[in-house]
């Protein structure tokens, strides 16, 4: 856990002292495996997400880049929502692994670092949330209007719901530029040395400037950030969604009610609603599940910062409320709830693989064609010139 508590989407530091930084007495074994258990999570797997968000949200730009899906709209919207899912995962889980792993803070080397890291790291999370909120609307529109869908969704109204997203979200999470700051705080540290003593040691933190902005995001912002983060997004994707597999199954209904001996001719009208009716199906199955998997991981933060900001009398070592044993256990509540928000942003290309039937045939034929692909010499292609004259 950071020497500083968060309480927001993931990561605003709270004026608390670290148990690192303050000689405390003996503690018993359960908090003793509480820390390890801590620990050890910061240790093995903010690596392994990062090692899989990077591969994953590149094979899923390289494929949905391709020549059959770069003209669909979806296929835009989850190419920026991957883009952006790599910068929270180098901006927001890079700094906490570093961290834990070597005590190093980005955030603690100049008040500007402190201001725009925290404010670019806020700002990444809600835009990928609220992608998924536009793809779902899109999603909902082009079953509702089939026929009109192309005049609705376009390339040139994607990329402006796009900007508007990113414009609006950096200008709700601007708060942080001006309120935060670096605060010098000296505590005392025991030197383990032939003749153990105490010092002083002056610490920077990333902190909010002045009591009303401190009280404004310990106690109201988690309720702002947790509309904007969770509520809204997934009650728009709730309704969206229900709206959607409603209208589905009133096609298929339709469908059944068609002449049997039309329904399994070969109408060019019928193939092709059937073709776009598996499209769609194919399509909303992928959303579904990022929906479901954005619920399932981005819940647990948002309730933890709802909590957290209520035991801060338990976590400072200087109250007589101070408990070791729940500390700790709320330091392996933040871990966890970390690593599964960044779950969110790492694992986007396996779900596409695991319900999208045209994604994974986009992915065979690109690994077919790298593989298979040889290079054509000169004399190749003035054969093949002669042949085709």
């Amino acid at each position: 856990m950071e020497n500083a508590t968060l309480n927001a989407s993931t990561e605003v530091p709270t004026l608390r002292p670290s148990a690192d930084d303050v000689t405390s007495a003996p503690v018993d074994e359960s908090v003793q495996l509480l820390t390890t258990t801590t620990n050890r999570l910061w240790s093995v797997f903010p690596p392994v997400l990062l090692a899989v968000g990077t591969c994953g949200n590149a094979l899923s730009i390289a494929v949905l880049s391709g020549s059959s899906m770069r003209r669909s709209i979806a296929a835009l919207y989850l190419i920026v929502l991957a883009v952006v899912d790599t910068m929270v995962l180098y901006t927001g889980l890079l700094r906490q692994w570093l961290l834990h792993l070597i005590e190093v803070d980005i955030r603690q080397f100049s008040p500007v670092a402190c201001k725009f890291h925290t404010w670019i790291v806020y700002a990444t999370l809600d835009i990928s949330v609220w992608i998924l909120v536009a793809f779902t609307c899109e999603r909902l529109i082009s079953v509702c209007l089939p026929h009109d869908v192309k005049r609705h969704c376009n390339e040139q109204t994607s990329c402006v719901v796009l900007s508007v997203i990113a414009v609006v979200l950096m200008a709700i999470n601007s708060h942080f530029i001006y309120g935060l700051g670096i605060e010098y705080t000296t505590t005392i540290v025991t030197v383990s040395n032939e003749l153990d003593h105490n010092r002083q040691v002056t610490v920077p933190r990333c902190v909010p400037l002045g009591k009303e902005y401190e009280h404004f995001y310990n106690m109201v912002w988690p309720w702002i950030d947790l509309c904007i983060f969770s509520l809204l997004p997934l009650l728009l994707i709730v309704v969206c969604n229900s709206v959607i597999i409603i209208k589905i199954f009133e096609s298929r209904r339709k469908a059944r009610r068609i002449i049997p001996s039309v329904a399994s001719s070969t109408h060019p009208g019928v193939q092709a609603d059937d073709t776009r009716s598996r499209k769609v199906s194919s399509m909303t199955g992928t959303l579904m599940t990022l929906n479901l998997v954005l619920l399932l991981t981005t819940m647990p933060i948002c309730a933890y910062h709802i909590v957290e900001p209520y035991y801060a009398t338990i976590f400072d070592e200087s109250s007589e409320q101070y408990d070791p044993k729940v500390t700790a256990q709320f330091k392996l509540a933040w871990a966890i709830v970390n690593m599964l928000m960044y779950i969110n942003n790492s694992i986007n290309f396996l779900l596409y693989c695991l319900s999208g039937t045209r994604f994974r045939e986009e992915l065979s034929n690109l690994i077919l064609r790298k593989r298979y692909s040889l290079p054509v010499t000169p004399t190749q292609t003035y054969q093949s010139a002669r042949i085709q004259a």
